[in-house]
């Protein structure tokens, strides 16, 4: 859809340009990015045009304003979200632009399908900031003509277009095992600590490291490898999510 079908009182960024939503990484496939709304603030008019996942780092109510004859993107569930917050969050959404989101779920926008223009608002009752790690997904882009598989103890929560969405939870000490990665994935810590071990050369960006730590809130690409470990470090269970 062009800028020029809008209203033309309605002025907006890309999310790229968007203040709150900083990028943390970014390759063909996937966007890394974090949004941070204080309590009382609020984003500009930003807009979505890519399929993204979104993971609740810290909770809190927001409400969304959207731009005049624009709807909502739909929004798609992993089957770790109780039905019973699908149900209230859909309600609250529809009725009222307002969610509630709690830590550590998340949830899947699909902008590539209908795009969002949109101001989204925290509510000064907040205890602290909403905190949201977004992950678009660009679909049409070669990946090997594989879709992602992962052995237990990994369970596949969804299937979003070309990309396969999986979680992992362990106890401390626990690991995987051995296991075999069929393309590049996007990991992300949600809670615990993670150590990923892999064959050499697997990391990208030139990183000839076998091994690699996760803490919560951080993210790594992998490159299809022969063999993958992940063992959970600390004191705190793992809660891991792997996209790709």
């Amino acid at each position: 859809m062009s800028r020029e079908r809008l209203d033309p009182s309605v002025d907006f960024v890309e999310v790229e340009a968007e203040p709150k939503h900083p990028e943390q990484f970014r390759n063909e496939r996937v966007r890394v990015y974090v949004c941070t709304i204080p309590p009382g603030e609020c984003t500009l008019f930003h807009r979505h045009t890519m399929d993204t996942v979104y993971i609740v780092l810290s909770g809190g109510t927001l409400r969304t304003k959207n731009a005049p004859n624009r709807g909502r993107s739909p929004t798609t569930f992993p089957r770790s979200f109780p039905i019973p917050a699908r149900a209230r969050l859909g309600i609250q959404t529809v009725f009222g632009g307002v969610s509630t989101l709690k830590p550590p779920r998340y949830f899947i926008t699909l902008s590539g399908r209908r795009e969002a223009i949109h101001r989204v608002s925290a509510s000064r009752r907040n205890a602290g900031d909403v905190r949201l790690l977004g992950i678009e997904l660009r679909h049409g882009i070669d990946a090997g003509g594989k879709s992602l598989e992962l052995a237990r103890p990994f369970k596949k929560e969804c299937v979003v277009g070309s990309f396969s969405i999986f979680r992992l939870a362990l106890r401390p000490g626990e690991s995987t095992g051995e296991l075999s990665l069929s393309r590049p994935a996007l990991f992300v810590c949600v809670a615990g600590s993670a150590e990923i071990a892999q064959t050499p050369g697997s990391i990208e960006a030139g990183d000839s490291s076998i091994s690699k730590t996760l803490t919560p809130e951080t993210t790594l690409w992998v490159g299809a490898a022969e063999a993958l470990a992940i063992t959970s470090r600390g004191d705190a269970a793992l809660d891991l999510i792997a996209i790709g």
